[in-house]
């Protein structure tokens, strides 16, 4: 596969972003936990990368949806993966089924509105090449 400098940038400039943001999420569950033992700070050092990669999986997995139901199961699945790490984490295992209900909920309407949006489709990827079309094919 071919890069440009301008691909590669932009690959650089997400790679980035997902280390700061990592960092950011990683913070976040320190300044809420406030870790004491070795394990705890490694939970929370975990938790922040965790969920940074699971965030490019779900980005990742979402371009490569050929059908609108195929992107809506790649959601839902992967944002009760995202919910369910988030929630275990900052709640524990205990089961609050008001919270679980609320959440299951809302993830379930963001992956049927982000599921309305059309598929990629590998043509779509770049420009397509000039096509000398007559009167018949338009």
């Amino acid at each position: 596969m071919r890069t440009t400098k301008k691909a590669s940038h932009t690959q650089l400039w997400i790679n980035v972003l997902l280390f700061v943001f990592g960092c950011l999420f990683s913070w976040f569950a320190w300044y809420v936990t406030l870790p004491e033992t070795p394990v705890a700070k490694m939970a929370a050092l975990s938790f922040g990368f965790g969920l940074v990669i699971l965030i490019g999986l779900l980005a990742y997995f979402d371009t490569a949806a050929r059908t609108r139901m195929s992107r809506f199961w790649v959601d839902l699945l992967f944002g009760a993966g995202i919910v369910a790490l988030m929630y275990v984490y900052l709640i524990g295992l205990l089961v609050m089924w008001q919270v679980i209900v609320g959440i299951a909920g809302g993830v379930l309407v963001l992956a049927g509105l982000f599921a309305l949006r059309e598929p990629h489709h590998i043509s779509d990827r770049g420009p397509l090449p000039p096509a000398d079309l007559d009167d018949s094919q338009k």
